[in-house]
């Protein structure tokens, strides 16, 4: 029973008190315009690191067709202003059209970038354009 009951609590902890609502970002990222155009065997990675020396960044994966998605452990993203890196590299078996090396060298790196975004509560669809 004691078992039973643990088990119980537990179940009700992970599930959490009330239904807040989640705060999402997702969006593309535009390259003179357009969604990014990635070839096999590349990486592209956008990294969201908040501003003003909080805690934690969140990191999102690019697609093959340019779309990106935050998922974060607890499904939602602190609201706030964040500081936006772009992180670009080939991986896997070598592919003679995959870049060899950051495609936007270095100019959206953490000690470079000018991108920033505001994420407010709820739903966020935002683009970031680079050129």
């Amino acid at each position: 029973m004691k078992y039973c009951l643990a088990i119980g609590a537990v179940c009700l902890f992970l599930a959490g008190c009330g239904g807040g609502t989640k705060t999402t970002l997702t969006g593309k990222l535009l390259v003179n315009g357009v969604a990014i155009q990635k070839v096999e065997g590349e990486l592209v990675q956008v990294q969201f690191v908040p501003e003003g020396g909080k805690d934690g960044s969140h990191m999102a994966d690019v697609a093959m067709d340019g779309t990106f998605s935050v998922v974060t452990a607890g499904g939602t993203i602190p609201p706030g202003k964040y500081k936006v890196i772009i992180l670009s590299q080939s991986s896997g078996p070598p592919n003679p059209k995959a870049p060899s090396a950051d495609r936007f060298k270095g100019k959206f790196s953490r000690e470079k970038t000018t991108l920033s975004i505001t994420v407010n509560p709820g739903e966020n669809k935002q683009d970031i354009k680079v050129d």
